[in-house]
């Protein structure tokens, strides 16, 4: 090889060194800021599982009071309808007063009658001489 040759590929391997060093400045620059983007990105992951978290816990929180609302319009309607069966009860109850209201007057009505006889009966042996 000619000393010419051997200035012309040194030449070349200068200038494909050159190349290579931009190249690998150029990646150094784009894995710096991809890796920045990164530790942003991890970042805002981080703030949106954390407001997924609060999320989560005022569904489930929206959820139990769904359910304790549930078992309150239940024990409503269990109330309702035992008070109904009570108003039910107090009108058969009514029901059946009312006869024996009606049997005790007639009762008394029977018993003053038989006492009235009797006395009349006692008063009229008192005055026979």
């Amino acid at each position: 090889m000619k000393m010419e040759e051997v200035a012309a590929a040194v030449q070349r391997l200068e200038e494909d060194n050159t190349t290579l060093n931009t190249r690998l400045e150029d990646a150094r620059a784009q894995f710096l800021e991809l890796q920045t983007r990164g530790e942003a990105t991890g970042r805002e992951n981080v703030a949106l599982l954390d407001r997924l978290a609060a999320a989560e816990k005022r569904a489930n929180a929206a959820e139990e009071k769904v359910v304790v609302e549930k078992q309150r319009a239940t024990v409503a309607q269990e109330n309702a309808v035992g008070e109904t069966q009570r108003a039910k009860i107090a009108e058969e109850e009514t029901v059946v007063e009312e006869p024996r209201a009606t049997v005790a007057k007639e009762t008394a009505v029977g018993v003053q009658q038989y006492r009235a006889k009797d006395n009349a009966a006692l008063g009229a042996r008192v005055a026979e001489p």
